[in-house]
């Protein structure tokens, strides 16, 4: 429901429910683990992409490999201190995969980098980078759609003027005290 034109969401809701029907959504909470976790995840998209660019020094290493002896192992002392950077920081991250996911794709690509033509080795390093952009898109997402207590009071605000019998939102856990989201019961009189 929080990814959706939420008036135009609850009005098709509405409109579907037979009279005393309800309807059950769990949104994402902004302060949920889950969101906590995807933000470290961001982070971690940023370390890769932006602070040691290790997939561009991945080509730039394949290239060179052509060049001469000199040219490789500067690009492999870049390559291998990126990779150490990543390392080291999904060493001490709480919720590191999007860091091992690059750790393990980085030395699969290098494992074919001489199975393949440099063509086709620099198609799987992009195909790779835009699976890794697409991660980052997908939690930015899930980020920007993480409802705060006054989002849902808005969204609890709509679902009534829609016609919905609609409680003030609850909080959703899992496990204990594990906060995953709202809670928000629609009941169509």
């Amino acid at each position: 429901l929080e990814y959706t034109d939420t008036p135009r969401a609850l009005a098709e809701v509405h409109r579907v429910l037979r009279p005393g029907g309800r309807a059950l959504f769990v949104l994402h909470h902004e302060q949920s683990v889950l969101i906590r976790n995807a933000r470290e995840s961001l982070a971690q998209g940023a370390l890769v992409l932006e602070d040691t660019k290790i997939l561009r020094k991945l080509r730039r290493h394949a290239t060179a490999e052509r060049e001469s002896a000199a040219a490789t192992r500067a690009t492999w002392a870049e390559l291998s201190a990126a990779g150490a950077r990543l390392q080291q920081a999904a060493a001490s991250s709480i919720a590191p995969h999007l860091l091992h996911v690059v750790i393990d794709g980085v030395q699969k690509l290098l494992g074919v980098r001489r199975e393949t033509s440099t063509a086709g080795f620099e198609r799987e390093v992009d195909r790779f980078e835009r699976d890794v952009r697409a991660s980052v898109r997908r939690l930015q997402d899930l980020v920007g759609c993480a409802q705060s207590a006054e989002q849902m009071e808005t969204m609890a605000a709509t679902a009534r003027r829609t016609g919905f019998d609609c409680p003030p939102p609850g909080l959703q856990h899992h496990a204990g005290d594990n906060l995953v989201g709202w809670r928000l019961a629609l009941t169509r009189p």
